[in-house]
C-alpha cells in the first residue's frame, strides 16, 4: 500500500503531512475536550444552593473542584472582590473569551486542510494528465502500457487528496459541534450565576 501510494507523485508528500496533521490535531482536540468537560447538571446541583445562598466563597471553592472550563469560568466570576452581578459578569464574560480561544485552537488549520487537501489532489490530477499528453504528443497512442503512469498518478492523488479532505472536514465538524456545545454551557453559566446572585441580593 505504501509503495502504491509513492507512485502517485511528489504531490503526495504534502496529502501525507495533511493527514498525518490533521489526525494529530484532532487527537489533541478530543483529548482537550475529554478533560474540559464540566458535567453540566451535577456542576450546577452542587453550587446552585450556596450561591443562592450568598455563600460565594462555599460555591467558588466548589466549583475549583469541578474539572472543566465552565468551572473555571464560574470561579472566574466568583472570585473578584465583591460579587455584585455586574462585576461577576464582566469577570465571567473576559473568561469565557479567553476560553474560547482555547477551545478553538486547531479549528482553523483543519478547516484548511480541509479545503486545501482537495486541491492538491487537482493538482495532482493535472499533473498526470499534462504528462499524459506528453507521452501522446511524443510517442503517440499505439502503446497504451505509455499512457498509464500519467493516468494512474492523475488517479491516486485525486483520492488521496479527496479522502484527506472529507476526513478533515468531518472532524472539523464533530469538534466545531463540540466547541458549539461547551459554549452553550458557559454562556448559560453566565445567566444562572447572574440570576442567583440578582435574587440573593433583592
Amino acid at each position: 500500500m505504501f509503495s502504491l501510494l509513492l507512485e502517485g507523485g511528489i504531490l503526495m508528500i504534502p496529502i501525507g503531512l495533511c493527514s498525518i496533521l490533521v489526525v494529530a490535531f484532532a487527537v489533541e482536540r478530543f483529548l482537550f475536550f475529554y478533560k474540559n468537560h464540566t458535567p453540566f447538571d451535577e456542576f450546577w446541583e452542587t453550587i446552585e444552593d450556596p450561591l443562592a445562598e450568598g455563600a460565594f466563597e462555599e460555591a467558588r471553592e466548589k466549583a475549583r473542584n469541578y474539572p472543566g472550563v465552565l468551572a473555571e469560568m464560574v470561579e472566574v466570576g466568583l472570585s473578584v472582590e465583591t460579587p455584585g452581578p455586574d462585576k461577576v459578569e464582566e469577570a465571567m464574560k473576559n473568561a469565557g473569551q479567553e476560553i474560547m480561544l482555547r477551545l478553538k485552537q486547531f479549528l482553523p488549520t483543519i478547516d484548511f486542510i480541509a479545503q486545501v487537501s482537495p486541491l492538491l489532489g487537482l493538482l495532482g490530477t493535472v499533473a498526470g494528465m499534462i504528462e499524459t499528453f506528453q507521452i501522446i504528443a511524443e510517442a503517440g497512442v499505439g502503446d497504451p502500457n505509455l499512457l498509464a503512469g500519467g493516468i494512474y498518478t492523475a488517479l491516486v492523488t485525486t483520492a488521496a487528496g479527496l479522502s484527506v479532505g472529507i476526513v478533515a472536514l468531518f472532524l472539523h465538524y464533530l469538534l466545531k459541534t463540540k466547541v458549539d456545545s461547551m459554549v452553550n454551557d458557559m454562556e448559560v453559566g453566565v445567566r444562572r450565576t447572574i440570576s442567583l446572585i440578582e435574587e440573593n441580593n433583592v
